[in-house]
């Protein structure tokens, strides 16, 4: 039982009937004397029976006028009624005279006939039907002619028979004619007699009405003296009423000052359980009645019981609830209820106006303590969890480590374990299907994350991103870590449905023990991190364990990531290029495709050494765009001495297209260098060329512009063959990966490289045959109608000026398969 409030509360409970009030009722009595006068008396009673008798006039006037309103709009729709009902008998009437006369058929009648019978079967006001207004003689006229009409034959009476049928029926429509004059007549007849009788009895109300008034003003004048005797007692009663006034407003005073205390406490955030003790004894002290308040079922406040009754009415058990009243701040909430109670026995007070508005106020006030405190959870939780999946968040499970190291330090035992792990292809997701769908796989890789954890003592949160990490505590913290580990590769396998497409993740997982040399939860968690970005670098491995090995790598990426931001800064970085020859003609080269090398302490560095690294820290961007700057520079200096037909081959990145800005940067270079775009192709990679769908803008810029489009390493990804008609490229290069398979492949490798060919010939797509070595390849390729091809054996990589120069100098590939002299290479 929650113990009541030591805050003082001012009792302020209002006297009984035998306080002043009674005393005020007592002094009234005596002075407006034991007894009344008979003269008093008799006129009281008198102008009393005179006044009853003026109402019930009154009353029964009124009735009688509604009465009458009522019989005024019944007969009007009886009328009506009436009205139509012969309206619609004489156009029966006439009907039969232009069928007689041979102008209408008998379907014309017929369908009179229809329209007469819904009429007689419409009712009026008091739900009588047309047909009981009639009398019994027009009913019968109208069975007869319907008889009649029956036996006669469809259509439109012949002429021959016009005359002795219209001997038979006149006499029938001649009554019939009669009978239906007689229904509004008739009906009339008895509206008039009706309205006589409502303004005789209009009248009679009218003089009685006046008689009694005359009566109740001539009383109402007799009693008028005693106007001053009340006078002295309205003044006595006027005196009670400001005494009872004034401990109202006592009341209400020392309400507003309880409040205000309690509206103080919620603002310095006192203890919910006492302020919710004050509520309820501030309402016992303004009301003089007892309260208890019972919290919701769903309701779980640290430090508060469900039932709150300072009284202890539960202990007791001689308390019953009698009226309740919900709590809530709106009305959508649900906090539970203000219950008032009353001892057994006892009875039971009137609920009332102000009984009911103290009750309402004082579950307002319980409700606003309730939601200050539901508040602060609420912002704590969201402190210290993650908004999109519900996870505890970075903060909270760098707390937790940091808790779990101090254990570590100070009880000794096994030290804690973090498990992180990062998603491999989510971006893919994201650019693809839109950060939406992103967010749905989120959330639902979170839920089979947690669906790993087994252990109480394993705590899995979203560092943000699709970055995960497990912290495992315990005796069993390294088994445990690495059971999760594997329990997270094998939860991630299974295809995702997002947004109905099926999507494929898996993770990268680093694990990092907290042994003595980890002195922090950042360094942990740090330790982690190094260890998923080497299992991200290897594909045959999905987790790592840190150990101090991984420093020195993370040292050498760190170099090499200082040393290429400088290089891109200090002309470090080159322009190699390697010739594209026409194989099927005079073995000229025409084209040449760019490639980066990387020149640092003298060395040429080749771009698998550093791409990756590159793209990982956002330095691809820059790195392009110093590639397209000297490569058009020094194709510009030689392009005139090598024909027109001979293009420029620059590689691009998915990243550089994502940039709006890059198909104008690319005109403007263009046009600096002065060469046309039409000598430009573009090269990308086959994955690149699929994510089309987020720069499809940018290659529509650049095609419109006159530049090609080609697709590198064509068959080594996932591209769809039906597709390939439909992508905006202008020429595939063929993977070295179909010529290396010749060798051991047989006549099956020949026929998939035999149906490339003929699939890019089809679409009207130009290809290059990419890594000719030697000279049977050269020879199959040529066999098949292959066209350009580049390899080692037809010339290698060079220096962009070298190159350019022999190119100049008429280099040739001799078709037997001997190459020329290649450039040396760089």
């Amino acid at each position: 039982m929650t113990e009541p409030s030591s805050r003082g509360t001012p009792d302020v409970r209002a006297e009984g009937p035998t306080g002043d009030a009674g005393a005020i009722q007592r002094t009234t009595r005596q002075l407006l004397g034991p007894v009344v006068s008979p003269v008093q008396a008799v006129l009281g009673v008198m102008f009393g029976v005179a006044l009853a008798l003026l109402c019930w006039h009154l009353i029964d006037a009124a009735a009688d006028d509604r009465h009458a309103a009522e019989h005024v709009g019944r007969t009007d729709s009886t009328a009506s009624l009436a009205l139509y009902t012969q309206r619609e008998s004489l156009l029966l009437t006439n009907r039969y005279e232009q069928w007689l006369l041979g102008l209408k058929s008998r379907r014309d009648v017929q369908v009179q006939r229809s329209l007469l019978q819904r009429r007689l079967e419409t009712q009026d006001a008091d739900g009588e039907a047309a047909a009981e207004l009639t009398s019994p003689a027009y009913l019968a006229a109208l069975t007869s002619l319907d008889t009649a009409l029956a036996a006669t034959t469809p259509g439109e009476l012949p002429a021959a028979d016009r005359d002795a049928t219209a001997a038979r029926f006149r006499p029938l429509l001649t009554r019939f004619e009669e009978e239906s004059t007689e229904i509004a007549q008739g009906t009339q007849a008895e509206i008039d007699e009706h309205t006589r009788e409502e303004l005789l009895g209009h009248s009679r109300n009218q003089t009685r009405g006046a008689v009694l008034f005359g009566l109740v003003s001539l009383l109402g004048l007799l009693l008028g003296t005693l106007t001053l005797v009340r006078i002295r007692d309205a003044y006595r009663r006027a005196r009670a009423q400001i005494v009872s006034d004034q401990l109202a407003l006592d009341r209400a005073s020392a309400l507003e000052r309880g409040e205000a205390d309690i509206l103080a406490g919620v603002v310095r955030g006192e203890a919910a359980a006492a302020l919710l003790v004050d509520v309820l004894d501030l309402a016992e002290a303004t009301g003089g009645c007892t309260f208890r308040l019972v919290l919701a079922d769903h309701l779980q406040l640290s430090g508060v019981e469900r039932v709150i009754d300072p009284r202890g009415a539960d202990d007791q058990g001689t308390c019953a609830a009698v009226a309740s009243w919900p709590v809530g701040v709106d009305v959508a909430s649900d906090l539970g209820t203000l219950q008032l109670m009353v001892a057994g026995g006892g009875p039971q007070p009137e609920v009332d106006d102000e009984l009911d508005r103290l009750a309402r106020r004082t579950a307002d006030h319980a409700a606003l303590v309730i939601d200050r405190v539901l508040a602060a959870e609420r912002l704590e939780h969201r402190a210290t969890h993650d908004s999109l999946t519900g996870m505890p968040n970075r903060s909270m499970v760098l707390d937790q480590i940091a808790s779990a190291l101090v254990e570590r330090d100070s009880v000794g035992g096994e030290p804690p374990v973090v498990v992180f792990c990062d998603l491999d292809r989510f971006k893919l997701v994201n650019d693809t299907l839109g950060h939406r769908s992103g967010d749905r796989l989120l959330r639902a890789v979170a839920r089979r994350l947690e669906s790993c954890v087994r252990d109480q003592d394993v705590t899995i949160a979203r560092l943000g991103g699709d970055e995960f990490v497990a912290l495992c505590r315990g005796a069993s913290a390294r088994r445990a870590a690495t059971r999760l580990a594997d329990s997270i590769a094998a939860a991630l396998d299974p295809p995702f449905v997002i947004d109905g497409s099926e999507v494929f993740v898996a993770a990268s997982i680093g694990i990092a023990h907290a042994d003595e040399s980890v002195a922090s939860a950042e360094q942990l968690l740090r330790n982690a991190d190094v260890a998923m970005y080497q299992a991200k670098r290897d594909p045959q491995l999905y987790a790592v364990v840190y150990d101090d090995t991984l420093e020195d790598e993370l040292a050498e990426r760190l170099s090499t990531d200082a040393a290429l931001r400088r290089a891109l800064n200090s002309e470090g970085i080159v322009v190699h290029l390697q010739p594209i020859f026409d194989v099927d003609a005079d073995g000229g080269a025409r084209g040449v495709e760019a490639l980066v090398r990387w020149e640092r302490d003298g060395a040429l560095i080749p771009p698998v050494a550093f791409l990756e690294l590159a793209e990982r820290n956002g330095l691809m961007p820059q790195l392009g765009r110093e590639v397209i700057r000297q490569s058009l520079d020094v194709f510009a200096a030689h392009r005139r001495k090598l024909g027109a037909d001979f293009s420029l081959w620059i590689n691009i990145a998915l990243v550089q297209l994502r940039d709006p800005a890059f198909p104008a940067w690319l005109a403007e270079q263009l046009d600096r260098a002065g060469v046309p775009a039409t000598e430009v192709v573009l090269e990308l990679s086959e994955g690149d060329i699929l994510e089309i769908g987020e720069v499809g803008a940018s290659l529509d810029a650049l095609r419109s512009s006159g530049i090609r489009i080609a697709m590198d390493d064509f068959g080594t990804g996932y591209s769809s063959l039906v597709r390939l008609h439909a992508l905006p490229i202008d020429v595939v290069k063929l993977d070295r990966a179909f010529i290396a398979a010749l060798a051991d492949g047989g006549e099956r490798a020949q026929s998939v490289l035999e149906a490339a060919v003929q699939l890019a010939d089809a679409v009207g797509l130009d290809m290059v045959v990419e890594g000719i070595e030697t000279t049977e390849e050269l020879e199959t390729i040529r066999s098949l109608g292959c066209r350009f091809a580049q390899g080692y054996l037809l010339c290698r990589p060079g220096p962009a000026d070298d190159v350019l120069a022999g190119l100049v100098g008429a280099m040739r590939v001799e078709l037997t398969g001997v190459g020329s002299s290649p450039p040396p290479a760089g």
